[in-house]
Formats: structure tokens, C-alpha cells, sequence
């Protein structure tokens, strides 16, 4: 997925007008799983960990304004093999997205579960290195 599209999204006037505009909506439900899932890939490991409120963010608009494809879709690319990351399982798959999918009010605790989920899918959490994160 090529970043203007993830750029798009983001934009804090966009998602927050899927239910109110037919032509924004219609954008979300076609375009919006490939935001989820280049978001995750990023949270997975592919971006870097500076990057992590932004991903949070883009989730916590998903998850506020069109929560019932984030519904859908979570549980869709969440059964992937492998998907994040390799390093976790889907226990801890079913955890993130439920806890994601409880939060629709505290935009710093999306923060913190992506934190925790991204360490979890680098295989870093709960070591030293990490500590300070």
C-alpha cells in the first residue's frame, strides 16, 4: 500500500466523516482493510517504532468512526498466518483486537496497547532494551 493512501486516511477531517458523507463511506468500506492491514504490518514490524502513535491513531479514528467494518476487518487479517508478525500467537492476536475493539473513548490507551502489541510482534517486550519505551 503506497503511503498517500495511508496519508488520506489519517487526515483527522477524513474518517470522522465516513457516516455523514456517501462518498467518504463508500472510500472507507472499499479502501479502508488495506489501511488496517498496512497499519498492523507497520505495528507488526515493518515500520519503526517512532512511528507507533500515528498507527494508534489511525486505528482509533477506524475503531470510533467506523467500527463496525474494523469489526469485520480485524478479524480478518488477524487470522493470517503469521500475520502481524511471526512472534505472536493467536491468543495474543485475539487479546490486542479485543482490547482495541473495547476502546473507543482513551486515544492514550490505543496508544499504549499498539506500544505493548508492537513489542510483542519484535519480540522485545519485557526486556531491557525496551524498558524505557
Amino acid at each position: 500500500m503506497n503511503n498517500y493512501i495511508i496519508n488520506v486516511f489519517s487526515q483527522t477531517e477524513f474518517l470522522p466523516r465516513c457516516g455523514e458523507l456517501t462518498p467518504v463511506g463508500q472510500v472507507v468500506h472499499e479502501e479502508g482493510k488495506i489501511l488496517l492491514q498496512a497499519t498492523l504490518e507497520g505495528i507488526g514490524g515493518q515500520a519503526s517504532r517512532n512511528h507507533m502513535d500515528h498507527f494508534a491513531d489511525i486505528i482509533f479514528s477506524l475503531n470510533k468512526n467506523c467500527f463496525s467494518y474494523l469489526v469485520v476487518w480485524l478479524k480478518e487479517v488477524m487470522q493470517q498466518d503469521g500475520f502481524p508478525s511471526p512472534r505472536v500467537t493467536q491468543e495474543q492476536k485475539d487479546n490486542f483486537s479485543q482490547h482495541v475493539l473495547r476502546e473507543r473513548v482513551n486515544k492514550r490507551r490505543m496508544r499504549d496497547m499498539v506500544k505493548d502489541f508492537t513489542l510483542l510482534c519484535r519480540g522485545l517486550h519485557g526486556t531491557e532494551y525496551t524498558a524505557d519505551y
